[in-house]
């Protein structure tokens, strides 16, 4: 507040008294929550006054101030849009909520038809690249809605224009739309179920890695955010209260798979670790042989370096030396045959994650002079992966047997374990020595925690079938006045079979059209 008082100087000016104590602020940096006053930054009030001090409360206002160029309303607004961190929309007016609350997304509307006039008018209000559409797209088509070209796509005819509302207009134009049969999702007896957490864990963790570029911490976030984005303004706009729990759920999901991403980026290439590298090179693997005299140039590029037979051995020792059993080590010095016993593809899950205790440090940075990488250990379980599941003819009354549930342990990398998080999951080959001892081979397969398959992802490309005959009728009508006038037949020679002047010309035959 400001309160103007009487001065009895007789300067070019007025003295008035301004109280500071809260100056006006400029805009917020967070909204997760309804914004404390610490929260908000303020302009430099130095900038406001020229004259006496801030400190004494006054400002002389009879001297000309330097004006200062202001930024435009515009670019104000979008840099408070970008500063929130759960921005989704402007502002609604009284009419819009109401209209909102009462027609568009009223509980009396289908779900099919709220989620489909959310969508439409999401999509008008945002300015998609064509990476951003792209990903909008595959997200909705995972979720069961239609993409692409709609039969009033080509624009539409007076008349039309002129006995339909601007929302019927907005509708027959929209590319993104729920097909008829999808009307009754969420209710009993319907095959559509609607889960909006699910769709968002089979995208970020199947769609995603195979169809897009998730190789750079920005591209990822740049996925995360447009999903994120669309779940902020349906919860924004209430458009399915019913499923506020899921959609929360969803928005989590997106969070997680930023972080889990980007772990699993810098992870790949750490994979499978020195002591696995070292079992591979001497008892049978991938690496085994690889190694060329230092010369890594010559060995792919998703390699790790490999190792030498004696640096293998050292590697091996002084792992068992730190985390072994008593009579792993005894084997071990006693000179025993170490061998592999068995060798089979899994996919498992990390239950664990057990850092090096500062005894093992101690071990490697003093006994062996920090020439060899601390190891820790990771602690996992069978995990069933759709892409291994067997294609046995089983009845609807049948289920598949239930896999045998196996625990594993491996030594890894101290710093390959900062990357990894519990619920990982992983596809390798895993070998166990006669000695008790677990690695396994070249990593396959990396995956979230929140991995998820959806039959969804078969319909992917699918397309309306047509009626039997209907293209061969199309082709018949279409025949007469093709590549030429309207009506009239083609004559031999012209644009199709050769006349009897072409029949001995050496140029190839044209086919028909």
């Amino acid at each position: 507040m400001a309160s103007t008082q009487p001065s009895d100087q007789n300067a070019t000016g007025r003295s008035f008294t301004v109280d500071i104590s809260r100056p006006p602020p400029t805009c917020v940096e967070e909204a997760d929550d309804p914004t404390p006053a610490d929260n908000i930054r303020y302009q430099n009030d130095s900038d406001n006054a020229a004259g006496a001090p801030l400190a004494s409360g006054t400002a002389n206002v009879g001297q000309k101030k330097k004006k200062k160029k202001s930024k435009s309303k515009k670019a104000c607004r979008k840099a408070d849009q970008h500063n929130l961190k759960n921005y989704a929309d402007a502002p609604m007016t009284p009419e819009e909520h109401e209209e909102e609350v009462n027609h568009l997304y009223a509980s009396s509307v289908p779900f099919a038809e709220r989620i489909q006039t959310c969508i439409q008018r999401y999509s008008t209000k945002r300015r998609f690249d064509n990476v951003r559409k792209d990903i909008f797209d595959k997200y909705l088509a995972l979720g069961g809605i239609i993409t692409g070209q709609n039969p009033f796509s080509g624009g539409l005819d007076r008349q039309t224009l002129e006995s339909r509302s601007a929302r019927e207009i907005a509708d027959m134009t929209a590319t993104n739309y729920v097909l008829a049969d999808k009307n009754d999702a969420g209710k009993e007896g319907s095959p559509w179920v609607i889960d909006f957490e699910a769709v968002a864990r089979c995208f970020f963790s199947s769609v995603a890695p195979d169809t897009m570029d998730i190789y750079s911490p920005e591209k990822i976030k740049n996925i995360t955010n447009v999903i994120f984005n669309f779940l902020n303004y349906v919860l924004h706009h209430n458009v399915c209260p019913e499923y506020q729990d899921q959609v929360t759920a969803a928005r989590a999901i997106c969070k997680r798979a930023e972080f889990e991403l980007n772990e699993m980026n810098k992870l790949s290439p750490l994979l499978p670790g020195s002591f696995n590298v070292a079992c591979s090179t001497l008892f049978g693997g991938y690496h085994k042989g690889l190694h060329s005299g230092g010369q890594d140039w010559t060995l792919p590029r998703d390699t790790q370096a490999a190792i030498s037979d004696k640096q293998a051995r050292q590697t091996i020792k002084s792992a068992l030396a730190a985390w072994g059993t008593e009579e792993q080590i005894q084997q071990v010095v006693g000179g025993a045959t170490i061998e592999v016993i068995s060798s089979h593809k899994a996919s498992f899950e990390v239950t664990e994650i057990l850092p090096p205790s500062q005894e093992v440090r101690d071990l490697y940075e003093t006994s062996l002079g920090g020439a060899l990488k601390t190891l820790g250990k990771l602690k996992a379980k069978t995990w069933t992966s759709p892409y291994e599941q067997d294609d046995e003819d089983l009845t609807d009354e049948e289920d598949a047997p239930a896999p045998e549930i196996i625990n594993y342990e491996f030594l890894i990398d101290e710093d390959v374990l900062t990357h990894c998080f519990l619920g990982l999951k992983l596809a390798a080959e895993v070998r166990e020595l006669n000695i008790g001892a677990q690695y396994f081979d070249l990593a396959t397969g990396v995956n979230c925690s929140f991995f998820l398959n959806l039959e969804n992802q078969l319909m992917a490309g699918w397309k309306e079938p047509k009626p039997v005959g209907a293209e061969e009728e199309k082709e018949e009508t279409a025949k007469p006045g093709q590549m030429g006038e309207p009506g009239e037949m083609r004559e031999p020679g012209e644009m199709g079979e050769p006349g009897p002047e072409d029949g001995d010309s050496d140029e190839p035959e044209m086919m028909e059209w």
